[in-house]
């Protein structure tokens, strides 16, 4: 499992404009767990999501409230980048276009995740549950207890929350956008 005091380090690299007062905790938490502060610090903050399993990226179709969000061939669009807002321990993922965020929705198992308007209930938090590597994370949602999953192969194929198993479908790795 994942700390979640790790996960709070790593994501406030990611962003240190956005945990400026947490930095030096951070880096001294990143460091007990051998983790590469250099890697994980952006500055910028914005990310692709790239699913392990598809090589595809975490895409939004436009900007309706409620709407599936899929995998989709990366193209650097702004429906396809994405930042991450920090509550606590968890972080709420953040569409550049249309700027909603991802949720869970439903608690049950295979529900499609939707881009809705952002708030701070926990069908938008989402915990890291592990990290594979250096870049490549597994989302689980504090609602559900299930994880962000690629169901299956191709294009224009919904992203759901799905019983936690750590494959390839609920792995993804955080880029830097084109």
């Amino acid at each position: 499992m994942f700390h979640s005091h790790r996960a709070v380090a790593i994501l406030c690299l990611l962003s240190l404009s956005r945990c400026a007062a947490d930095v030096e905790r951070a880096e001294d938490l990143i460091e007990d767990h051998e983790v590469s502060a250099h890697a994980l610090t952006r500055e910028n903050t914005l990310f692709r999501l790239v699913n392990v399993a598809n090589g595809q990226c975490l895409d939004a179709s436009n900007s309706g409230e409620g709407l599936d969000l899929y995998t989709w061939p990366c193209h650097g669009g702004a429906n396809q980048t994405w930042s991450f807002d920090f509550l606590d321990a968890d972080v709420r993922i953040r569409n550049q276009y249309p700027g909603k965020c991802a949720d869970s929705g439903a608690a049950g198992g295979g529900v499609n995740v939707v881009q809705w308007p952002c708030h701070e209930l926990p069908t938008q938090r989402w915990r890291i549950r592990r990290q594979i590597s250096e870049h490549v994370w597994v989302f689980e949602s504090r609602e559900s207890h299930r994880c962000l999953d690629a169901a299956n192969f191709g294009n224009w194929l919904n992203v759901i929350h799905w019983d936690c198993h750590e494959g390839p479908e609920q792995q993804w790795e955080v880029y830097e956008p084109l």
